[in-house]
């Protein structure tokens, strides 16, 4: 079950990372937003060998400069500038 404020939080993030895409003169980008919330049992020979919980989550951003693509991935709306500094460097190096 998602927390009450995690789609909040998720938006938020994704509009924070949009503005930085904006700032850097960024005209077509494309935000991505995922998270994830459970538990995880693993049993071996009948016993029980893992048992975990919590949660998984980040946000893949994809520029458009020139006609090229460029991708990052960041865990941490803290990241955002340099995942969208990475991206616009790889679009500058596709083909």
């Amino acid at each position: 079950m998602l927390p009450d404020d995690a789609v909040a939080r998720i938006v938020e993030g994704a509009q924070s990372i949009g503005k930085i895409c904006q700032s850097k003169g960024i005209g077509e980008w494309e935000v991505v937003a995922f998270q994830s919330y459970g538990h995880e049992l693993d049993i071996e020979a009948g016993k029980i060998t893992l048992a975990a919980g919590g949660g998984d989550g980040g946000y893949g951003v994809r520029v458009l400069d020139g006609g090229r693509f460029g991708y990052a991935h960041l865990v941490d709306v803290s990241g955002a500038e340099h995942a969208v500094s990475q991206a616009i460097s790889i679009a500058k190096v596709s083909p």
